[in-house]
């Protein structure tokens, strides 16, 4: 999809990281839901996984590889009908949500959900 390296780079800018490297993976609910319960022991299709290769024993190896975002089409594409928000926008949400949890964002307590969402929003709103 167009345009999605741009919004990766606007939202790394935005949070003020530079020079640092993300893969970004579009891929179907059969192939995240295997990754889903290969890597997080959860056995569903999911919007977005981010695999943040700061963490682990190889993490010092490449420090400017933040990692991998892995997208679901056919989620986004569900979500987009269910929503009415549409399908580019919902790919974009997921890949800066995907971003900002390589970056360290957490959204397990309602108030990281609600920091993460208001960034979000704000960077969404600004550069989609």
């Amino acid at each position: 999809m167009r345009g999605l390296k741009k919004l990766a780079n606007r939202t790394l800018a935005h949070q003020g990281v530079d020079r640092k490297e993300i893969s970004i993976l579009l891929v179907d609910d059969k192939t995240i839901s295997g990754l889903n319960k290969q890597y997080l022991k959860k056995n569903y299709p999911t919007d977005v996984l981010a695999f943040r290769m700061r963490d682990g024993e190889f993490s010092h190896m490449h420090p400017e590889i933040l990692g991998d975002v892995i997208i679901s089409l056919d989620t986004a594409s569900s979500r987009a009908e269910e929503f009415q928000t549409g399908f580019k926008y919902e790919i974009q949400l997921y890949l800066v949500h995907g971003i900002l949890h390589l970056l360290g964002c957490d959204d397990k307590t309602a108030r990281g959900r609600n920091k993460m969402k208001a960034l979000q929003e704000e960077i969404l709103e600004k550069y989609a």
